[in-house]
């Protein structure tokens, strides 16, 4: 397959595949609202989904041996997840959406992870840019929440995770051509290659490695918490749901155009860890503005733009450090390690959200988080590289 075509069918693949995730995840807490759920239903509703992921990632990863598993299992969980996505939208019962959440979760944890690890050495062997099919799956998220400004205006959320199993049928549709030819003899790194180049295996128990994780376990899984439930404290405050919609929009466009600045910025960072030090810092400055302040529109496009900002940062910079600290070699099982404890770290703090309900409120509840947030940032001021970092 050439590199033209492998384009034509990898970028309308992302944006299709992006859309479906950006309309199924960015309203689960105004659905459960709309569905009339209490507070600690929607609590366990919105625990249970981080836990899942927390397990799907461990369990799927272990299974996507090869390039050419990696995109079986990318075909079984958008499959899995439009049949469920439509039935989370139909199911009238509480119990129901439980279960369904819990599969939704699972099926949600890796597809990502295994698109890309087919796609990113396919494209870097025939000499593309795999950053020119990564911005159609951002340009999917700010459609998705554009679309969703009008569309929230006249009609239910039901009907946006309808949409969402059409985008997941046609994003297995597109993916048909993927993995037929010659690219499936580019698989990864042979058990007798890997006999012929031994490795120093790396020891995950390590201060830099402990400090790294913790730290991003805290001041980021406490963040996703936080953005859990900001819609509940907008609806809470009059904010409707097609303005929350249009207020995510933006934020993403923002994060965009950092992503897109970020080369630039490279030339002022001489340690990786400094821009990851200002996405925490970001991150807890958006927190903070979710404890003050009580206007909705205020707080929605404050909290969501800094917050995003801070994000554009980690998604540059994060793996790029991780690295130098554990090696390329390692880098795949350290990453699965961090977003599995940032889940699990982010299901716990969501299950624990029922306490505003109980008198605690919004505002306290998010300043707890912050706290832990900025322990998190702490932590990683002390993180040390094995090596120093180049430009």
């Amino acid at each position: 397959m050439s590199l033209k075509k492998l384009l034509w069918i990898s970028c309308p693949l992302y944006l299709c595949f992006f859309m479906a995730d950006a309309f199924l995840t960015s309203y689960f807490a105004l659905y459960f609202i709309e569905r009339g759920l209490s507070a600690w239903e929607q609590s366990v509703l919105l625990g249970i989904i981080p836990f899942a992921l927390f397990v799907g990632c461990i369990v799927l990863s272990a299974l996507a041996k090869t390039r050419k598993k990696a995109l079986l299992l990318f075909r079984i969980c958008v499959l899995c997840e439009g049949l469920l996505t439509l039935t989370f939208a139909l199911t009238p019962s509480y119990w129901g959406l439980l279960v369904i959440a819990l599969f939704l979760g699972f099926f949600n944890s890796a597809p990502f992870a295994f698109i890309e690890g087919y796609l990113v050495p396919l494209v870097k062997s025939k000499d593309g840019s795999y950053s020119s099919i990564r911005l159609f799956g951002t340009l999917g998220y700010i459609v998705s929440l554009h679309l969703g400004f009008f569309i929230l205006n006249y009609l239910r959320i039901e009907n946006v995770y309808l949409i969402a199993v059409g985008l997941y049928a046609a994003t297995l549709a597109i993916s048909i051509p993927l993995g037929f030819g010659k690219e499936e003899e580019f698989e990864e790194i042979s058990t007798e290659k890997q006999a012929e180049k031994p490795t120093e295996k790396f020891r995950f128990l390590n201060k830099p490695f402990l400090l790294f994780v913790i730290g991003q376990f805290l001041f980021y899984g406490a963040f996703n918490a936080i953005t859990y439930f900001l819609p509940t404290r907008l609806n809470e405050l009059g904010l409707s749901n097609s303005d929350y919609s249009l207020a995510r929009c933006i934020s993403v466009c923002v994060e965009l155009v950092m992503l897109l600045l970020m080369p630039l910025f490279r030339w002022f960072f001489n340690n990786k860890k400094v821009p990851l030090v200002i996405a925490a810092s970001f991150l807890i400055c958006s927190s903070v503005l979710s404890i003050f302040l009580s206007e909705p529109y205020s707080l929605a496009y404050c909290c969501l733009i800094v917050g995003h900002i801070g994000k554009a940062f980690l998604f540059a910079y994060d793996a790029l450090l991780l690295e130098e600290i554990v090696g390329k070699e390692n880098l795949g099982k350290a990453m699965a390690i961090k977003m599995g404890g940032i889940n699990l770290f982010t299901a716990v703090c969501n299950l624990l959200s029922g306490t505003p309900s109980m008198g605690l409120g919004y505002p306290a509840f998010f300043a707890i988080l912050a706290g832990f947030q900025t322990i998190g940032l702490t932590l990683f001021l002390f993180v040390r590289t094995a090596k120093k970092t180049e430009n």
